[in-house]
């Protein structure tokens, strides 16, 4: 194969940074944009639902609703807020900028490398969270990264916006994982019916926690039930890297929904191990080789922390 003039070369290096700046300034402005929106934006879904409501229930017909709903966005737009002062969704924001601004907004990067700049431009107003330096950049690069692999991994399909999402929420959820105990912390592989029944007896006994019951934990089982209701079932990717023993283990299809949630799921068990201080319980029932035991949240542990394993498999 021939390889490319340095010119070439050149080019296609200019071009992807171009990319990867036009791409952070379009997230970045997005993520302004989403911070000072986000009071209308709350105030004006729940207005909508009760608006919805009361069609449903038949107080209010399709004219009356509409009229409802024209009145509820006049009050919402003259109730201060003490953050921005006026009451504006995202969307009435970005449409009242000048249509230089509007365009710069709408932007699609080009390139992986792009879109990930962009991502982190979206999740950057973190960085007016408390904390010093450190946690300032974690908050806007791990729920970002969370978000785009999960978006990249899905890319093109009805899930990447619910996988987006979700990686965003749990990675960002992840961060928080301080907000559990950082002692008393049980981790668990090998079937949510054996191994994680285990693991939540023993925390509930004895004042432990397992990553299943902090909030990064409650979310994603509350957002993966709702997304199995709507998402189709898929080949398992994981009988590819199975062993044969593994494989017989495994279910042939699982809900597009777990697929998607892996990455963000990943996050917040790194998270959760990396804020775990002193002794652990371990509760394991033949973890599979690539399970996120395995991969994610031993080797954070390895050396670290003094850990009581149970091993479940054992007649």
């Amino acid at each position: 194969m021939a390889k490319k003039p340095w010119r070439a070369l050149l080019n296609d290096a200019l071009l992807a940074a171009r990319d990867d700046v036009q791409g952070l300034n379009a997230g970045l402005g997005r993520g302004v944009v989403a911070l000072a929106g986000a009071p209308g934006d709350a105030r004006s879904f729940v207005d909508n639902k009760i608006v919805d409501a009361q069609q449903a229930l038949g107080i209010l017909n399709a004219e009356e609703a509409a009229d409802e709903r024209r009145a509820a966005a006049i009050r919402r737009r003259m109730a201060p807020t003490p953050l921005v002062g006026v009451s504006l969704t995202s969307d009435e924001i970005r449409s009242s900028l000048p249509k230089p601004l509007q365009r710069g907004l709408a932007y699609q990067p080009k390139t992986v490398g792009g879109s990930y700049m962009e991502t982190v431009g979206e999740f950057a107003p973190n960085a007016f969270i408390p904390g010093g330096v450190p946690m300032k950049v974690a908050a806007v690069a791990v729920p970002a990264t969370a978000s785009e692999v999960a978006g990249q991994m899905t890319k093109g399909t009805p899930a990447e916006p619910y996988a987006r999402a979700i990686g965003g929420m749990v990675g960002a959820g992840g961060m928080h994982a301080s907000a559990a105990p950082t002692k008393g912390r049980v981790f668990w592989s090998g079937g949510s019916d054996v191994a994680g029944a285990q693991a939540a007896r023993w925390a509930t006994e004895n004042g432990g926690v397992t990553l299943e019951r902090t909030l990064p934990g409650r979310a994603l089982n509350a957002v993966n039930t709702g997304l199995r209701k709507i998402t189709p079932m898929v080949d398992n990717p994981d009988l590819r890297t199975a062993s044969a023993e593994e494989a017989l283990r495994l279910p042939p299809k699982i809900s597009f929904a777990d697929v998607a949630m892996k990455p963000a799921w990943q996050a917040a068990s790194a998270s959760f191990a990396q804020g775990a201080d002193g002794p652990v319980q371990v509760f394991l029932n033949r973890p599979r080789t690539a399970s996120v035991w395995n991969t994610v949240e031993e080797p954070i542990l390895r050396g670290r922390n003094f850990r009581t394993v149970y091993d479940l498999s054992e007649p």
